[in-house]
């Protein structure tokens, strides 16, 4: 098969504008053992069932991010109000006439209307909440019955939302570092 000359243009400016885009977007390398449930809930500022009301994309000298906004329903601990914003790395970006997806090992992906738990920590980059240890702190709602949350078989499996904010609250208190099944 011949390339024209046409066609080979059309290729080149593909790779460049590839090229372009992977040199100008830091990669995300951060990577984060697994975590206990009484580890997540040491490391967590707060913890609540939340749903999604608004996404948005951003992009700073750390990279692309984005920001999701949820309208907090119940607060297991923290000082939380009725909406929190989470900061999660990659996301949508726009560079002139370049769009595309950043995505980073391990960041969840919202929609909006997702119910979760989230336990939930101080962001480094100031402002917005980060989810402890990337995407472990976040549990989703059983989407036909949003009093279950969907857990690790580890951790309790399928399980009551009031039962895991109870021995979230337990643990907090008395600083207990068993692990949830027991």
């Amino acid at each position: 098969m011949r390339l024209t000359k046409k066609a080979m243009g059309g290729l080149g400016a593909y790779f460049l504008m590839s090229a372009m885009t992977a040199v100008s977007l830091p990669a995300h390398a951060d990577v984060v053992g697994k975590l206990k449930f009484d580890e997540i809930v040491a490391q967590s500022s707060a913890c609540v069932v939340a749903e999604v009301t608004n996404i948005e994309y951003g992009r700073d000298e750390a990279g692309i991010y984005t920001l999701t906004t949820f309208s907090v329903s119940k607060v297991a601990f923290g000082d939380i109000g009725d909406t929190i914003t989470v900061r999660t790395a990659g996301g949508r970006y726009k560079q002139g006439k370049i769009s595309g997806v950043s995505v980073s090992s391990g960041t969840p992906i919202f929609f909006n209307g997702r119910k979760s738990m989230l336990f939930l920590s101080e962001s480094t980059s100031g402002g917005a909440m980060e989810i402890v240890g990337e995407n472990q702190g976040l549990f989703a709602l059983v989407p036909s019955n949003d009093n279950f949350i969907s857990m690790p078989s580890s951790m309790g499996g399928v399980t009551s939302v009031d039962v895991i904010i109870d021995r979230a609250r337990s643990r907090r208190a008395v600083g207990n570092t068993d692990d949830l099944a027991q």
